[in-house]
């Protein structure tokens, strides 16, 4: 079978570092051991999944009877279920890195669930227990006082706003997966995220999933990488592409759609900027750091591809959190009818232990509209050029 090496477990993380992404869901099963520790080292928050996934009979919901899920509620899994759960808690537990504790995926709720939740309570309160089958258990009520939040899959945009506008349950959300990215996906990432900044309830999102799985097989007569996926070794049945949904190409290559979430989930956000006095108006997303420990912040005049003028403001102190107005210097003169954009790039600072210093870390862009030559528009951050 397929072997994860150290190599590919580090440039994996280098990766998710460098497209600012900070938490990891090991679904749905634990991952190798030294991946908690490359975790705990890159700061990293975990969610650490119990290995169960029981998609097939998940579906198959009351099929023996209305109160039987497999393996959730029949007795005889019992022993199995919590055994997964102590083993997984067993072997992670002293990983500094995991924030939450999932009992599974898609694997139907019940006695069975409960009690590996209660296991694990017992053993320490303190620890967070995550579980999203339980989300749709509507047709028969169950207790979920041992789930620390309420979890869903795919949840629109106004039950987000209601649930944490409006939710008598006072639990915090977590999104475990709020985006597919497969195809032209994931898509609304700037929509879910601007929810994520807005309620202090809504905790995390996860996007389904890191790379896509598939089989090199050498290159193609005009020199392109090939990789083959379901159906292409004359298997029958398989699930075609459904497996092709990561935001890494199997060799690792970015997809378009990590592209965007880097930028969606950049450290530092424009949100005014004043022409007349050239005041720009920063706001700090990170949780613990000042953003002038972290970076520096190129500004760029351009008219189609000519510089018209270019700086970098690197003494400036915003702390986490906060918003704060720096000066740059106004356009003097603009000539010719071409777009002219102000581009605000934030520069990594220094050398971390897995980036560089002089990475991109995430961009805004200011858009003047010769036209009026007095009206701004501002140009979707979220969309990278």
């Amino acid at each position: 079978g397929r072997c994860i090496s150290m190599n590919e477990m580090k440039s994996d993380i280098e990766c998710i570092l460098r497209n600012n992404i900070n938490a990891v869901r090991t679904c749905h099963y634990p991952d190798q051991i030294p991946w908690y520790y490359m975790c705990d080292a890159a700061g990293i928050y975990m969610m650490a999944e119990n290995n169960l996934e029981s998609h097939g009979t998940f579906q198959k919901l009351g099929a023996i009877e209305p109160s039987c899920n497999v393996p959730g509620s029949i007795p005889q899994w019992k022993e199995a279920v919590v055994d997964r759960a102590r083993s997984n808690f067993e072997t992670f537990k002293n990983h500094t890195a995991i924030l939450f504790w999932s009992l599974g995926n898609e694997s139907g709720y019940g006695p069975n669930m409960i009690e590996a939740a209660k296991w694990v309570k017992a053993y320490d309160p303190t620890r967070l227990i995550h579980y999203e089958g339980c989300t749709w258990q509507d047709w028969q009520k169950q207790d979920l006082s041992v789930l620390d939040v309420t979890s869903r899959m795919y949840a629109p945009l106004d039950w987000i706003q209601n649930y944490c506008e409006n939710g008598e349950n006072k639990k915090p959300f977590l999104h475990c997966e709020c985006c597919h990215a497969m195809g032209n996906g994931p898509g609304d990432l700037e929509e879910n995220f601007a929810q994520l900044y807005q309620y202090e309830n809504y905790c995390g999102a996860f996007i389904w999933e890191w790379c896509d799985h598939a089989v090199y097989a050498g290159k193609t007569p005009d020199g392109k990488e090939k990789f083959l996926y379901g159906g292409d070794f004359g298997d029958y049945p398989n699930d075609k592409n459904f497996c092709m949904d990561g935001l890494v190409y199997p060799d690792r290559r970015s997809h378009t759609g990590l592209l965007e979430l880097k930028n969606v989930l950049r450290p530092v956000r424009v949100t005014g900027y004043d022409r007349r006095t050239g005041a720009l108006e920063l706001r700090n997303m990170l949780d613990f750091t000042d953003a002038e420990d972290a970076l520096e912040i190129h500004y760029l005049w351009k008219q189609e591809e000519n510089v018209l003028e270019e700086g970098m403001i690197s003494e400036f102190h915003l702390p986490p959190h906060r918003t704060m107005r720096v000066m740059i210097p106004p356009l003097q003169t603009v000539t010719g009818a071409d777009e002219t954009v102000l581009t605000i790039e934030l520069i990594q600072k220094k050398d971390a232990p897995l980036t560089k210093a002089g990475h991109l870390l995430g961009f805004d862009q200011i858009v003047l509209a010769m036209l009026s030559h007095r009206s701004f528009r501002s140009r979707n951050p979220s969309r990278c050029p």
